[in-house]
Order: structure tokens, then C-alpha cells, then sequence
């Protein structure tokens, strides 16, 4: 029968047992691109191997801190070295991104780099461009004999050129928090093509993941269609204070590039003026029509605004006591994939200050990886130690949310004593993760979960408890790639609700910034969309373009299977509870629509079965 489930995670849900590794390989990796690129490749699938190359492969290096952070695989890989040289980096196979430096050579080092990617036997170039790069100027001059090198001379190797505009993080260098302006050459209504750097990151990282749809394409990462004086709106409105716009001529300009605290090199200073002189002149490289920009085609969704951006930004323009005004929020049991989804969510909101509690605070950890990458403080929380111990890191008055650990039968105890720390520390709020199987009249992690349930309500703290069931990340576990299978003992038409990993952590860290009044003590279900095995089949059929089926198995054969794989019995016997209560169209499985928050708490439809499989296709193939 092959894998037949896999083992369940904290709240007895299965973490992945099949593997399908891709390797991508990032040539000039440590620039804010190339980090942020690696950062989103492990979110986009964690069976990506990411390889970074740079100039210097020393892990303690500041300029590799993201990269670490990313969990990419440092290596030596100098694109001024040979070519033969700069080729060992590259595994034979592997996707390769260009990322061109920010060098005066810049357009001989890229032009390396390809050739090393295709000496290697790459099976995919994709390359960091501009949108100037059909333009005259300097920019455009060093870019298109890239480009060239790339479409024309890659001996038939598939590419992706990805072409940037100005991007949205340049304005960080704006002296806002002292001169509460901007100053640029521009008047304060011209429109002009942006992005933030993070929404390039993930753009370039889908189009290296799936690149099938993006093979021998020029894909114009135009971001939004904004101006200086609606840029300085949104950091009004973000930093509470008013902001302007001060335009000024090409000459300041380029002696505050140039001159100034950028310090600039004068061929890029100048550069960036011809950009301006560019969104002056309405040119179509600068100011992308819709029809041209291709950032929603490779997010996924729509691209950042100005005003997310600004608020997501905010803090490297406010003074370090606003800063610390933040609310805090402490997640115990941080490292598993829903606290490392929950952390990661909380951080990218920018509102609220992020604790990540765990057992060993070691950033270099592989198992913190996510949180550093998130830029959480992490702190040693083990939910095993006495509880005035534990209770020592969180801060008063934060918010704690309680993620049951998995794997020990002592869960039950180990999850009340972090409530015991988080009411003894004098949290302000506390958030439970829990099971909607609590529901459910008996059953192994029903009476695990409520124990919990009722000491959280009894507390006297605000509270929210948020029920999960099983997680379409489970799908991970089964032998889809090699058998084409899915093995459950559930009738192909027993219908369930399930969520994926990346909502429920959008939805759990929605609450904790905002957890009053909405969702003050409540329990709420997060059970996503109503499936079935049949269905799930179906949607990977569909995206994998291979016959996919579902096989219903006894009870007894699926308990042996896992059990014969080392996972602990009572855990076996918690998920098979859960399958048949789905078998039996049971509630606590099946939410219905009325009792399942999980729209209330994203301010969106949930993620469905199709549109998961097709942002995790690679783990399948």
C-alpha cells in the first residue's frame, strides 16, 4: 500500500513524509534581491533546496545574515572568477537566477554567470533585469546585452528575465523622519511604476518554482502605479504626522545620490536620474501599462500598496520609543509549522512586536529558520520548566498564544503550565490552539484539548481558543508522487473541512493584533473549505496533469502502516479517531458553514484545494 498517512504534528495533524527536492541556485545572492528571493523560496515549498552564492561564504558575514536566516546553502561563487570555476557552484540540473551586481563591470559579471549556469547544464536561467533595458541610458546600455546573453546565446538552456522598475524601498533612504519630506525630480502627481523589494522576492521565487508558465518570457515586475505626493500620503498616515514632497532638480538629485549619506558611485548616481527623466517623459519602461506588468500573474494576488508598504515600514521611521510602544505578542511552542506560520504572519503585519518562545533559541537552529527569517526575538520558553521560569519571558500586559506541543503524551500538561506562566506573568490576552474534535464526544485528542479549553476559559484572562482540524498540508504524507495515490480509511465522498497551514496562521495572528472586541472570548473554528478525498484527487490531477486517486483502506491497515514507520501509538490511534469521525460526517470534521470563522478571521474566502496544490505543485513532482 506505500505510505499510507504520515505522522501527526502538534495537534495531531501529519507532517510531510514524501519529499521532492528542486535545487535553486542564486548567483549574486547577497544583495536585498537575491535575500529576499531565498527567503520566499522556502516559503514557497520546503522541499526547495536553495543554494546561495556570494563572494564571501562565511555564515557569520553581516551581508549572509538573511540568506542564514532563509536556511539557503552558502557557497563561494564569485562571478568574476572563470567560468569553469563559477560552474562547480552550480549542481547540473539546477535553476539558476542571475542576480546582476551592483558593480561598474556588472554587464561582463552577469554575462559569467550565465555562461557558468549553462557550462553546468542548468535546466533553467532566469536573470534580474530592468525595464529600461530597452531604453538608452546607462542602465538600459548594461542590461540588454545581458538580456541578449540570456534569449540569444544560452545554447537553447530555458530562461525567465525578470525586469524591475524603481523600487518602493528606495524612499527609506528619504529623509522623512528628520525633514518629514521627500525630494525628488519628479512633480508630486506623476505617476510612475513601483514595488517593494519583499513582492520581487516572491514574484521572482514563484517564477523559479513553477517555471513552466514563465519559459522564454520577459515578465515586467511593475509593482503599483503610484507618485511621490501619494507616497508621502501613505507615510502620513502610517507615522500619524504630515509628510510632503519637495521636487527638486536633476542636479540635487544626483548630489544627494552621489554625494550624500547613499554615496552613490557617479555612473549609478546618474543612472537613477536618467530614471527619473524617464517617468518625466511618461516613457512606457517607467510607467507600465497594465496589459505589460506581470506582477499579479506571478504573485499569485494583487501587488503590495504604497500604504501596506508604508505601514509595513513604518518602524525605520519612528523614534525607538514609539517602537517600543508595540504590542507584544509571545507565541510558545514557536518552531512547528503552525507557531512558524502564526510568527511569520504577526511579523509581516508590522503592528505588533513578535516573541518567538522555544526550547532552543539558537538562530542558527534549522528549526528556527522561519522565525529568524521573520525577525522574531527568540527567546528559551520550554514549556517544560517550572512555571515561574517560564513566565520570567513573557512581558506583562503581552499577548500569549498557547500552541499545544506534539509528539508526547505529557501535551496536556506541558500546554497548562504555559497558561499557568502566561496568567502568573499577567498577560493582557491569551490565544489556545486546540482541535475542533474537543467537540466530539470522546476520542485520544479530544481529551488532551479540552482540559485545556476549560482552564483557558477559567483563567480570568481574555481569551481565544482556536479549534483546528487535520490540515491540507497533510496531503504531504501521502504517495502522490510515486504511486498516484492517496490511501485514507474515509470513503472517497466523505466530505471534510480543512484548512491549510499558511491560513491558519493569517487567521490566528489576525486576532492576536487585533483581538479585541471581535474576538475576545470565543472559540473559534478555523476548518477552511469543505472537501472530500475524491475532490482532493481531483485538484492534483488537474495541476499535476497525472491520474491521481483515492483509495479507501481498513482502520487496521492504515494503523499498521504508520505504526511500522515508529510513530507513537496513542498518536495513531488520536488521528485514526479523527478519520472516522469524518467517515461518519461528524461536525467536529465536517464545521458547518455557520460555525466556521475561518472567513471572519482572514477577511477573505479561504484558500481552496486547487489553489493550494498549484503554490505547492513542486512538492508532488
Amino acid at each position: 500500500m506505500g505510505n499510507c498517512v504520515g505522522v501527526a504534528d502538534g495537534n495531531g495533524n501529519l507532517v510531510p513524509l514524501q519529499t521532492s527536492t528542486t535545487t535553486i541556485v542564486i548567483l549574486g545572492a547577497s544583495g536585498s534581491i537575491g535575500t529576499a528571493t531565498a527567503a520566499a523560496l522556502k516559503h514557497v515549498n520546503r522541499n526547495i533546496r536553495v543554494i546561495a552564492g556570494v563572494r564571501n561564504p562565511d555564515v557569520a558575514a553581516s551581508k549572509n545574515a538573511g540568506l542564514v536566516a532563509a536556511g539557503a546553502e552558502l557557497v563561494r561563487a564569485d562571478m568574476a572568477d572563470p567560468v569553469k570555476v563559477l560552474a562547480k557552484a552550480v549542481p547540473a540540473g539546477s535553476r539558476v537566477l542571475v542576480v546582476t551586481p551592483g558593480h561598474a563591470d556588472r554587464t561582463e559579471l552577469a554575462i559569467n554567470g550565465i555562461n557558468a549556469a549553462v557550462a553546468a547544464g542548468a535546466s533553467h536561467i532566469g536573470l534580474v533585469s530592468v525595464t529600461s533595458a530597452e531604453s538608452t541610458g546607462t542602465f538600459g546600455d548594461q542590461f540588454r546585452p545581458i538580456e541578449n546573453a540570456v534569449s540569444n546565446r544560452a545554447n537553447g538552456t530555458p530562461f525567465t528575465i525578470f525586469r524591475l522598475p524603481m523600487f518602493l524601498d528606495n524612499f527609506l533612504f528619504q529623509p522623512i523622519a528628520d525633514a518629514s519630506s521627500t525630494f525628488l525630480p519628479v512633480a508630486a502627481d506623476l505617476p510612475f511604476s513601483t514595488i517593494p523589494v519583499s513582492d520581487i522576492g516572491e514574484a521572482i521565487a514563484n517564477g523559479l518554482a513553477f517555471p513552466d508558465r514563465f519559459t522564454n518570457r520577459s515578465l515586467n515586475l511593475g509593482g503599483v502605479l503610484s507618485s511621490a505626493g501619494a507616497i508621502a500620503q501613505a507615510f502620513s498616515a502610517a507615522l500619524g504626522k504630515p509628510v510632503g514632497h519637495t521636487e527638486v532638480d536633476d542636479e540635487a538629485c544626483f548630489g544627494s545620490l552621489h554625494q550624500g549619506g547613499n554615496g552613490m558611485p557617479e555612473w549609478q548616481a546618474r543612472g537613477v536620474v536618467q530614471l527619473w527623466g524617464l517617468i518625466r517623459a511618461g516613457d512606457t519602461t517607467q510607467v507600465i501599462p497594465s496589459g505589460n506588468n506581470h506582477t499579479t500573474e506571478l504573485l499569485g494576488r494583487a501587488p503590495t500598496t504604497v500604504e501596506e508598504w508604508a505601514e509595513s515600514v513604518k518602524g525605520a521611521f519612528l523614534p525607538a520609543e514609539a517602537v517600543a510602544e508595540l504590542p507584544t505578542v509571545v507565541v510558545l511552542g514557536s518552531s512547528g509549522f503552525v507557531g512558524s506560520a502564526t510568527v511569520s504572519s504577526l511579523s509581516a503585519r508590522g503592528d505588533v512586536a513578535v516573541i518567538a518562545g522555544v526550547r532552543n533559541p539558537d538562530p542558527a537552529a534549522p528549526k528556527n529558520a522561519g522565525l529568524v527569517a521573520a525577525k522574531a526575538t527568540l527567546v528559551k520558553a520550554d514549556m517544560g520548566s517550572p512555571t515561574d521560569e517560564l513566565a520570567a519571558v513573557i512581558p506583562a500586559g503581552s499577548r500569549v498564544l498557547v500552541v499545544t506541543p506534539g509528539g508526547t503524551l505529557e501535551r496536556t500538561k506541558l500546554a497548562l503550565n504555559g497558561i499557568q506562566a502566561a496568567v502568573a506573568a499577567k498577560a493582557s490576552h491569551i490565544g489556545l490552539v486546540s482541535v475542533t474534535s474537543v467537540a466530539a464526544a470522546t476520542g485520544v485528542f479530544a481529551e488532551q484539548f479540552r482540559p485545556l479549553e476549560t482552564a483557558v476559559a477559567a483563567s480570568g484572562v481574555p481569551f481565544t481558543i482556536f479549534r483546528l482540524p487535520p490540515f491540507l498540508d497533510n496531503l504531504f504524507g501521502q504517495p502522490i508522487k510515486d504511486a498516484g495515490q492517496i490511501y485514507e480509511p474515509v470513503p472517497s465522498d466523505a466530505a471534510r473541512t480543512l484548512p491549510t497551514v499558511s491560513d491558519i496562521g493569517e487567521a490566528i495572528s489576525n486576532a492576536l493584533a487585533q483581538p479585541a472586541p471581535r474576538f475576545v472570548n470565543r472559540t473559534l473554528n478555523i476548518a477552511g473549505v469543505a472537501v472530500t478525498g475524491a475532490n482532493s484527487a481531483k485538484a492534483l490531477a488537474a495541476v499535476l496533469g497525472k491520474e491521481v486517486g483515492h483509495v479507501t483502506v481498513p482502520a487496521a491497515a492504515a494503523k499498521e502502516s504508520m505504526v511500522s514507520k515508529g510513530f507513537p501509538e496513542w498518536m495513531v490511534d488520536g488521528f485514526l479517531d479523527l478519520l472516522q469521525l469524518a467517515a461518519d460526517g461528524d461536525k467536529s470534521q465536517l464545521t458547518p458553514e455557520g460555525d466556521n470563522h475561518t472567513r471572519e478571521l482572514l477577511g477573505r474566502a479561504p484558500t481552496t484545494v486547487a489553489q493550494w496544490v498549484e503554490a505547492v505543485k513542486p512538492g508532488f513532482q
